[in-house]
Parts: structure tokens; sequence; C-alpha cells
């Protein structure tokens, strides 16, 4: 329950985010750099060397990294689920191709991949970061999709409704999808995971988000060049929030998968 309100609390937070920020990236102040943790909203959780309030950058971060994780992980679902469907509705020929042109880009390397190509083609816009991520991950969803696909036209349990003359659409609306859906909550937490772990990463090493645009990657990204300065709250703070937030995706994911009688280690991610 806790982990639950946990998410829905910082959901919440990265939607009202313009609202209750206490200030824009670009209003901070410069002659309060380096201030302790104090009472006061805005400084609530101290600043950086630059001035900027950490609580700015814990409120503004969750919009730009639960943003860019949310929409890549719809791109990925988006187009990985649909061709893995659309391989096993074309028939076997069509289904060995596809399974090698999936194997061949799960060679790939997920991580050099997505940095490369967020450092040359996004130009730090959230849209372009957000459609190669969820296109770098795609692969590992459509192997996901087409082996729940596999397992369900072996068991043959969709026999008895085409015989009796069910409409294919009815068969795929009311029995597969939700079936699949089922049997992918563990691994949509491990590629929302994964999704925040890209994005914080390449933020951190600069190439993702660009001022006044903030994540939580870009709060620990200044903070690493201070890291012996003794500014322990810069990067004490966003870690923390970044931790709870794929601890409590965890946890919810293994709580629905033990309620649907199926196991979190089912899941697979990606994640080379």
């Amino acid at each position: 329950m806790a982990a639950i309100l946990f998410l829905v609390v910082i959901s919440l937070v990265a939607i009202v985010a313009p609202v209750i920020t206490p200030e824009t990236y670009s209003g901070y102040d410069f002659t309060q750099g380096s201030l302790h943790p104090h009472i006061g909203w805005r400084y609530l959780l101290g600043t950086d060397v630059y001035g900027h309030s950490i609580l700015m950058y814990l409120i503004l971060g969750a919009r730009g990294t639960l943003m860019i994780t949310a929409g890549s992980a719809l791109v990925a679902l988006g187009v990985g689920g649909i061709t893995a469907m659309f391989a096993a509705a074309l028939g076997s020929w069509c289904r060995y191709i596809f399974t090698g042109v999936v194997a061949l880009a799960m060679t790939l390397p997920l991580f050099p991949l997505a940095l490369v190509l967020v450092a040359y083609v996004a130009g730090g816009s959230p849209w372009w970061i957000m459609l190669i991520l969820g296109l770098a991950t795609a692969p590992g969803v459509c192997e996901h999709v087409s082996n729940l696909l596999d397992r369900r036209l072996a068991d043959r349990r969709d026999d008895v409704a085409l015989v009796s003359g069910a409409p294919v659409s009815g068969i795929v609306l009311g029995h597969v999808l939700p079936d699949l859906l089922r049997r992918s909550v563990g691994y949509v937490a491990l590629l929302l995971i994964t999704l925040i772990g890209l994005e914080t990463t390449i933020d951190f090493f600069g190439l993702g988000l660009r001022p006044p645009d903030v994540s939580w990657g870009t709060a620990l990204a200044g903070a690493s060049n201070y890291f012996g300065a003794g500014l322990w709250w810069w990067y004490l703070f966003p870690g923390i929030l970044i931790f709870l937030t794929t601890l409590s995706l965890v946890v919810v994911a293994d709580g629905l998968e033990d309620v649907q009688g199926t196991g979190f280690g089912e899941a697979t991610s990606r994640t080379d």
C-alpha cells in the first residue's frame, strides 16, 4: 500500500510541478549558493553551488524524468506489442523472419545505442528522447509479447472459440489482450525501471535534457563535480527519490503478480 501511495504522490507531483515548485530553473538566487537544508519551502532541502533549490530539482525533475519514462514506455509497448501481434497473425514464415530480426536487434547493446542516438539526434528535445528510448527498448517488448503469444498458441486455448464461430476480433479483445496484460504487469514495471535508469544516466552525462528542462539525472550531474565538497544534500535527495521510485515499482509489480497468480520472476527486460 505504501508503494502504491508513493507512486501516486510522485505522479501527482510531476503533473502539478510547475504550480508547486519553489522556483524555476532560471529563477535562482546566486547569493544563496551552497545553503544547507533548513526551514522554509524554497530552501527546505538546501541549494547547489549556484543557488538553485534542490527541492526545485526534485519537483521539476520528477516531471522531466517521469514524463520521458512514461512516454518511452508507451512507444516501446505500442511498437513492440503491435509488431509482435502483427507478425503472429501473418503466419509461420513471417514468424521466422520476425524472430530473426528481433534476435539481431537484441544483440545490440542498449545503453551505448541509446546514448549515441540521444547525443547526436535528440538535441535535448524531450520528445526525441522519448522516441529514441522507446524504439531502443521496443525489441525487448517484441520478444516478450511474442513469447506470450507462443505459449498461448501452444496451449490451444482459443481453438474452441474459433471452432464455435466466434469472431477473431472478439477473441483478441476478449481473451488474448486481457491475458497479455495480466502476464505483462511485472514486465512493464521492469521496463519502467530500465527507462528511468537510462534517462537518468543519459542526463547525468549531460547528453539528454538541457536547461531550463531538468530531471533527477541533471541534478546528480551537477552534484558529481562537487562530490567531495561537503554538499551531501545535493546528491543525497535526488538519489533517494530515484531509489524509492524504482523500489516502489518492484513492490507494486510483485504484489500484482502474486494476486494474479504469476511469478514476478517470469518478467524479463532488455537491460543489457
